[in-house]
């Protein structure tokens, strides 16, 4: 094993001001803990132990007690970090402002070369925070390019999302909020099944408001499922699965944050 310092990652934590402590894990996540506890003044309680399956594995081999090694073992140099309790609804409410810059898109799902297609879709507003590459001709970049000034307080709490939920991340190609519309005049139900990526990744789908309707769907070669998402839902499949999604139905927006990234094989 070769563990790397969360040097970056670090810096973008404490430069988003949502920080309120922090240490690395090289001592072990016991030590680690107890001296954050003690600097802070504070008790901390472990709900759920961040237990990746190969150490789960490495255990059972060894016939070693996995909560120990957890706890006990170290050099690993992961972060620990506590955050401000409101930061989710402070950024829910920061994305929901009226002072909130969108951005207007005809369609929700472009074409070859960039085009738009002109059958059955509807229109949505959006700001991306990082702009996925893109390997169609006329349009080569083959990079991810932060856009927008938000992306610090997004991408931390992307962080505990894909922390809380064991994902092993490598890269993150995309981060885009969407808002859509119920759309009245239309006669279809749903947008165009596409993919977002031409290239492996997986997707993301963090629902960030109140709405109804606003089905989503996904398919392979054989099944299609649908899903009716509420707000505060984390939806995430495979990449290279088509999906689409209905627009929402009355007066609310359906607001949503889609993070196209790959984790570790």
């Amino acid at each position: 094993m070769k563990p790397v310092a969360r040097v970056k990652e670090g810096a973008y934590a404490i430069s988003s001001g949502s920080v309120t402590s922090s240490i690395d894990s090289s001592d072990g996540l016991l030590r680690s803990l107890n001296q954050l506890a003690n600097t802070s003044n504070v008790k901390i309680i472990i709900d759920e132990l961040p237990t990746h399956e190969s150490i789960i594995e490495s255990a059972k081999k060894r016939k070693m007690d996995l909560d120990k090694l957890v706890l006990e073992g170290g050099e690993e140099y992961e972060l620990i970090f506590s955050v401000k309790r409101k930061e989710w609804p402070e950024l829910k409410k920061l994305f929901q402002g009226f002072n909130f810059p969108w951005f207007y898109n005809l369609t929700t799902t472009p074409g070859p070369e960039g085009r738009v297609y002109l059958g059955e879709d509807y229109p949505f507003y959006s700001h991306t925070i990082m702009e996925r590459p893109n390997k169609n001709p006329g349009f080569e970049k083959p990079y991810s390019t932060i856009t927008s000034d938000h992306f610090k307080p997004a991408f931390l709490m992307l962080q505990q999302i894909f922390s809380h939920n064991k994902l092993d991340v490598e890269v993150v190609y995309r981060i885009s909020l969407n808002v859509t519309f119920a759309v009245p005049a239309i006669s279809f139900k749903k947008s165009n099944y596409h993919t977002d990526l031409n290239i492996p990744h997986q997707n993301m789908i963090i629902y960030l408001s109140k709405f109804e309707g606003g089905e989503l769907y996904i398919k392979d070669d054989t099944e299609e499922i649908e899903i009716t998402p509420q707000e505060d839902d984390i939806i995430s499949f495979d990449g290279d699965l088509q999906h689409c999604a209905a627009p929402p139905v009355g007066i609310e927006r359906r607001m949503i944050m889609v993070v196209n990234f790959l984790c570790h094989q």
